[in-house]
């Protein structure tokens, strides 16, 4: 998230999590449990990923939901990705341009109208 540290953002999904009462305790743990182990299991693997290669062209509608100032997906290879990306069915370039990698978090309103536009196959409100 822009303007947050890494600290700040875990402090944010604690408190969301705490607060949502969908969660025990025994759930918290598990999760934050599970999200460690995803990093550790996925983040080696991520590195020489070549999604132009692996994954040249797709069969559904695809949305690309892209903050601009994200440094942990950054805005460059997702854009080359994009423009190579065959999908036949269509796809959408979405950008955020005040979020980084959360945009659910730094741009809500925004995020929420663009999946719902998605839903009714229409572009995003207010683009």
């Amino acid at each position: 998230m822009r303007q947050k540290t890494y600290p700040g953002i875990v402090g944010t999904m604690l408190r969301q999590l705490f607060a949502s009462g969908a969660y025990s305790p025994a759930d918290l743990v598990a999760t934050f449990r599970g999200m460690r182990e995803v990093q550790v299991q996925l983040l080696p693997d991520l590195a020489g990923l070549d999604l132009h290669t692996m994954l040249p062209r797709l069969e559904v509608p695809i949305y690309m939901l892209q903050g601009l100032h994200d440094y942990a997906a950054p805005l460059d290879p997702a854009e080359s990705f994009f423009r190579n990306l065959i999908a036949p069915k269509g796809k959408q370039f979405v950008p955020f341009r005040a979020s980084a990698h959360m945009p659910h978090y730094e741009e809500p309103d925004l995020f929420a109208r663009t999946l719902l536009g998605t839903l009714h196959g229409v572009d995003a409100v207010g683009r």
